[in-house]
């Protein structure tokens, strides 16, 4: 073990080992004079010569020899796995994560994520990843994310000019990700790299079995706006027949809904399991729940939505008994609607448990999370915690339970935060209309960049830039580099070290290019929080509470005039004011008083208050609050009514769905889906007409959009 003035002085100067071997070798997977770095409690930095005999690593997934190089010396992270051969998943079961060090799902994930994000901006910038594969040693069990970089200036990576790092953690049940890439005239291969998994891979443990497959033009640029006759014999045959690939036929399975959003879906190879039963896509629908008889069944988009539930990005809980599970009913105004759609509740007991199967480590005043958003066999949504219930228990409302199955799972596919507000064009375009002046959003778009570009000052304040621009985020990335920043010695090294400087520097190139292009403007003093219901029923008609809580332990809570809103923002009523309520008096609200990082929504008045900010809902939706202190909050004669839409008409067919029909749909979704088409036709035509979004054009591409954003 070598002590830390040792460390500082290997993590200083930039490596360039001259025995690295050239590109394209099969020898370049291991540099002899690597080291394996793991973080270590308190801050200490520990590096285990990997000359050792004992800790001799095998290639996991290495560069293969004569790759071609299409996209230059300074590809991208995905491109430089594109060609990967890769060795089967070892059947060992993971060993479990010591309390104070980084796993694979952390420190390792969080440079393989960061490199993801960066590397973008390091190909703008002139610098970039070389070569990014993975290691695992037989003995150890372990896992190392290698990073091998180039040079600044120099054009090529050489035997002199690579930095290798590599970084070994101790392996998790994250599964590698296969990806496959057709375009009109090649299938790329991507992989396999770590990435979040969900219910179905991690219930069959055979991740080599499925692939998260995309279509895109020659360049890259989704199908979007094309259905003309040579995009359909190209690419529909894939997702009716299948392919061929790696001597497997592989299928069409399903598709998560930020899958959908982003033209991928999975595809499996059938295969058997010990007991000869064959497992097929239609197999795996079957078990995912029971839809016989019911309407979903004759409704494509419906059916497939529901099965995407399981494929949603999750970390395994805990798997409850049917006596765990209580039902309760919807709060309802008398008109039907409903005020508690998709939330549910959850006892502290119950959620105790959940963080610590989850392995949040919480800070010594940093409060446990109070918001889950889950999968729990049919039912999705969130589950707020309730001090009243006892055991551990949830309790799942109809709006929640979208189809039977006996699955008892809870999946949790996240914890909320409270995340800082930010401006984008059509909440500007809404704030303008509604009476903001220009001269605000300017000011505050000069206050950001000056902070942006005086962030590389100090360490802290640079870490913190990523963390608030969500790069890498999902990750320990930055929680690594904070431990760093904690101790002047570690945070001197680290602030030199070349990798953390490009990703801190392709942070600065990130943010500001957001601003340039996105007018994504950060808004101190606002927040974007997930919703709740009050089941108390202590708050008026649009009165909300919002309690922040932040890792020190402080607390602040949101009172007077709130502008809320949620995105997408295209009609001029998804804007409302509220009154937040501060902090609550002694004796009310006593079942939500200990809900923090969220926004607790009345269930007083006519309508709900969430289904008239862009027909959102309590299932995780999240809605950004403007203080006054913002200067954003429009006068209330300039708000208007929300919007009433008309609902989107569905395809309904005469017999059951089938997988086939699900393909059909999802191809015909990616390559006839306009909503940015609509969104950026409605910007411009606010912008060109005095009345703004009020204009009838505007309105009726307002319709246009809430249409199909619900084909989703």
């Amino acid at each position: 073990m070598l002590e830390l003035p040792e460390v500082l002085d290997l993590l200083s100067p930039e490596r360039s080992p001259a025995r690295t071997p050239p590109l394209g070798l099969l020898g370049a997977v291991l540099p002899q004079d690597a080291l394996d770095l793991t973080l270590s409690p308190p801050g200490r930095l520990d590096l285990v010569d990997s000359g050792d005999e004992e800790q001799a690593f095998q290639p996991f997934a290495a560069p293969p020899a004569n790759e071609p190089d299409e996209m230059g010396r300074r590809p991208f992270l995905h491109r430089a796995n594109t060609s990967y051969q890769s060795s089967p998943l070892p059947a060992s079961p993971s060993p479990n994560l010591d309390d104070g060090s980084f796993g694979v799902r952390s420190l390792a994930f969080g440079v393989f994520t960061g490199l993801s994000s960066f590397s973008a901006e390091w190909e703008r910038e002139g610098k970039g990843v070389d070569r990014v594969w993975l290691e695992t040693s037989a003995k150890e069990k372990k896992t190392a994310v290698v990073v091998r970089m180039w040079e600044e200036g120099s054009p090529f990576s050489t035997a002199t000019n690579a930095t290798s790092i590599r970084i070994t953690v101790e392996a998790e049940e994250t599964q590698l990700v296969r990806q496959v890439t057709f375009t009109a005239t090649r299938a790329l291969l991507f992989g396999p790299y770590l990435g979040d998994t969900n219910s179905i891979v991690r219930a069959y443990a055979r991740p080599e079995l499925f692939v998260s497959v995309a279509v895109r033009h020659e360049d890259g640029s989704s199908l979007r706006d094309r259905d003309d006759s040579l995009i359909a014999s190209r690419f529909s045959p894939l997702f009716r027949d299948g392919f061929e690939l790696g001597g497997r036929s592989w299928r069409f399975l399903a598709w998560s809904s930020s899958g959908l959003k982003s033209s991928s879906c999975f595809f499996m190879s059938p295969f058997r399991l010990d007991d000869e039963t064959l497992i097929t896509p239609t197999f795996i629908h079957r078990t995912i729940g029971d839809f016989t008889g019911s309407e979903t069944a004759l409704i494509p988009a419906k059916y497939m939505a529901r099965i995407a539930q399981a494929f949603s990005s999750s970390k395994p809980s805990l798997t409850l008994r049917p006596d765990q599970m209580l039902s309760i009913e919807d709060i309802t105004a008398p008109d039907g609607s409903c005020f508690s759609d998709g939330v549910g509740l959850i006892s502290p007991s119950l959620a105790n448990d959940v963080v610590e199967k989850l392995g949040i480590k919480l800070g010594k005043e940093e409060r446990p999370p109070t918001c889950f958003q889950f999968r729990l066999g049919g039912a999705k949504g969130t589950l707020q915690v309730d001090p009243t219930l006892e055991g551990k228990v949830v309790a799942l409302r109809p709006s929640q339970v979208k189809f039977r199955s006996t699955l008892t799972s809870l999946e949790i596919a996240g914890t909320f935060e409270a995340g800082p507000g930010y401006l984008n064009r059509p909440l500007i375009t809404l704030l303008e209309n509604l009476g903001i002046p220009a001269d605000v959003f300017l000011k505050l778009q000069a206050k950001a960049t000056a902070k942006i570009r005086k962030s590389r000052a100090s360490l802290p304040s640079a870490v913190k830039l990523p963390r608030d621009w969500s790069l890498a985020s999902g990750t320990r990335f930055v929680s690594a580099l904070n431990l760093l920043a904690k101790d002047q010695a570690t945070r001197d090294a680290a602030f030199a070290n070349p990798f953390v400087a490009r990703c801190l520097d392709a942070s600065v190139v990130h943010a500001l290019r957001d601003i340039k292009y996105l007018a994504r403007i950060p808004l101190p003093g606002c927040y974007n929080l997930v919703g709740v219901v009050d089941v108390d029923g202590c708050l008026a008609q649009d009165e909300i509470y919002a309690r922040i809580s932040r890792p020190d332990g402080s607390t602040e809570y949101l009172q007077g005039t709130i502008a809320i809103s949620r995105s997408p923002t295209n009609h001029p009523g998804d804007c409302r004011l509220v009154r937040a309520v501060g902090k609550l008096p002694k004796g009310a609200g006593e079942r939500i008083r200990g809900l923090t990082n969220c926004v607790v929504f009345p269930v007083h008045g006519p309508r709900s208050l969430p289904s008239m900010l862009a027909g959102g809902d309590l299932d995780g939706d999240v809605y950004l609050l403007l203080t006054e202190a913002s200067g954003l909050v429009p006068s209330p004669d300039r708000i208007a009514e929300p919007a009433a839409y008309d609902a989107a008409p569905t395809v309904k067919l005469d017999r059951e769905v089938s997988v086939e029909d699900g393909g059909e749909f999802f191809f015909k979704y990616i390559t006839q889906d306009r909503t940015g088409l609509v969104a950026t036709r409605q910007l411009l035509l606010a912008d060109s007409h005095a009345e703004g979004l009020f204009h009838p054009d505007c309105l009726k591409l307002a319709q246009l959009h809430f249409t199909a954003r619900q084909r989703r």
